[in-house]
Order: structure tokens, then C-alpha cells, then sequence
């Protein structure tokens, strides 16, 4: 049982030779003994050769070159100091919210209103933050 449940995970990876030779001769031996593991190696087999006889996509010429390159002057843009500006919005909008919950839970004095309240504006954080991410995004920093 043991040798049948081991096998029956392996199938895949033998069918699509991806199995070192030891692990591959175990599969087929049981393979050979067990009709149902039979079939399923056959089957993934086919789907194997099937795979291989797919045309391979070809990549343009110097395409990681290009992205490289364009990394790189994203990366040493001035426009740097915009990534780091939403980070400090998004911090300081954090601070407040979490500060803004202590004052209204001692206010409020009710579980459920405090909960509201807090669950308001953390999403009120998180949408403000997206949106400033999004606006940093969109003046023109497209990889």
C-alpha cells in the first residue's frame, strides 16, 4: 500500500522524465504490477510527448538587455523621492488611525463602536494609501 501511494505521487514526474533514474525504474516496477498506475502513467505519458511537440515561444532579441536597462533608469530616476513620499503618507496615515482609535475607544466606551469606528478608518487608511500608490504610478513611472 505504502509502494502504491509513493508511486501514485511520482506518476507525473515520470511520465515527463523528471524523475532520477532510480525513482523512474521504482515507478515502472510498480507500474508493471499495478493496472491502474498502468493506465495513469500511459495517460500522462501521452499529455508528456503531447507537451514536448508544442511549438516553444521565441523571445525577442536583447529583450533582457532592454529590461535591464530600463530597470536600471527607473531605478536611478529622480523620481525615487515620489516612492518615498507614499511610503511616509501611508506610515503616517497608519500612525494616525491607530492613534485616532485609542481616542475614540476611550471615548466611545462601547465595544461594538469602537470596533466600528477602528474598522472604518483602517480602510480609510488602506483606500488613501492606494489611492496615493496609484496617482505616484500613473505621472508616468511605467516600466
Amino acid at each position: 500500500m505504502k509502494e502504491h501511494e509513493v508511486s501514485r505521487e511520482t506518476l507525473t514526474l515520470a511520465a515527463a522524465g523528471a524523475l532520477d533514474p532510480e525513482e523512474s525504474r521504482r515507478v515502472q516496477q510498480h507500474a508493471e504490477t499495478c493496472e491502474a498506475c498502468r493506465r495513469e502513467l500511459e495517460v500522462w505519458g501521452s499529455y508528456a510527448r503531447g507537451l514536448q511537440q508544442l511549438p516553444q515561444p521565441e523571445f525577442p532579441r536583447g529583450l533582457a538587455q532592454r529590461t535591464q536597462a530600463r530597470v536600471i533608469e527607473q531605478t536611478a530616476s529622480p523620481h525615487r523621492s515620489g516612492d518615498v513620499a507614499v511610503i511616509g503618507a501611508a506610515v503616517f496615515a497608519g500612525i494616525t488611525s491607530v492613534a485616532s482609535w485609542l481616542v475614540l475607544r476611550e471615548v466611545a466606551g462601547s465595544v461594538l463602536m469602537w470596533s466600528v469606528i477602528w474598522t472604518a478608518a483602517a480602510w480609510t487608511t488602506a483606500g488613501a494609501a492606494g489611492l496615493l500608490l496609484r496617482a505616484s504610478r500613473n505621472s508616468g513611472r511605467v516600466l
